[in-house]
């Protein structure tokens, strides 16, 4: 049985040859998630395509052998892995109460009988994260109407120096997000412990008196049993194509791991 360690060690080692390096350091290692670290973003290169293949058959044949966390290896076996996504070896998903858009408290466990979609959403940005509430919005209305009602789609602020419920609500409207989604926010620490358990990049960078937010542009697919399943990556906005192609990445990955009709009546 490989520790957790070496398994980071060898996934993220044949990883890297695909992946571009993070914009920031990542957080230190930790046992949460499982996932290569740093989640590096994937480069459009077509000579890669048949590398990144290699890697993730290699990671998923891993999960096979090691039986992560007694998960179904079978499950992740047969999960595809699209361009900018990649399965996860289906470990609890670390629990988060904050606030959303409306003033609610919200809890990931009060979801639990549902597919959760969440992303990391910068709510002062103007540029990747309205492209990433398009294709969260697209890839779920190309779901059927029964489909969708076992679906939630979740928006984590990405922003610690702005963590107001007006600033998240003002965003969400603005972006035709406010009743499509859950935008949740809360003190920066506890925001930026989030990031970290779940092993995502989220810095703020200060240049000449003007701050940036660099932070993963990440989308996770959390089961209904509260695992986590599928990791997107959005990458690019520069064309209807594009968006096209990452709409079509993301509801791949959606459509593996909806619940069933019967699992979601018998959880509410």
């Amino acid at each position: 049985m490989l520790s957790g360690e070496v398994w980071h060690l060898l996934v993220g080692g044949m990883l890297a040859s695909v992946f571009e390096a993070p914009t920031a350091a990542a957080p230190e290692a930790s046992p949460i998630g499982m996932r290569p670290v740093g989640h590096r973003r994937f480069v459009r290169h077509p000579w890669r395509l048949g590398a990144l293949a290699t890697a993730a058959a290699f990671a998923t044949t891993a999960v096979v052998v090691h039986h992560l966390r007694a998960e179904s290896a079978a499950a992740v076996a047969t999960a595809s892995a699209p361009m900018d996504g990649f399965p996860l070896p289906g470990i609890a998903a670390p629990g988060f109460t904050l606030t959303d858009q409306f003033g609610k408290q919200i809890s990931l466990s009060q979801f639990r009988g549902k597919e959760v979609v969440w992303a990391l959403i910068d709510d002062k940005c103007t540029t990747i994260c309205p492209f990433t509430a398009q294709v969260l919005t697209r890839a779920l209305d190309s779901l059927s109407v029964t489909q969708r009602s076992r679906v939630e789609l979740v928006a984590v602020n990405a922003n610690p120096t702005a963590t107001s419920v007006s600033t998240v609500r003002q965003w969400s409207s603005a972006h035709g997000m406010l009743h499509r989604w859950v935008f949740v926010t809360g003190p920066a620490s506890q925001l930026q412990q989030l990031y970290s358990a779940y092993r995502l990049t989220d810095q703020v960078v200060n240049q000449g008196g003007h701050t940036t937010i660099v932070h993963d542009s990440a989308v996770l697919v959390i089961d209904s049993s509260g695992k986590e399943r599928y990791y997107y990556n959005i990458v690019s906005q520069s064309s209807s194509a594009t968006l096209t192609a990452e709409v079509s990445g993301l509801r791949d990955g959606m459509m593996q791991w909806l619940p069933s009709a019967k699992t979601t009546s018998s959880s509410g």
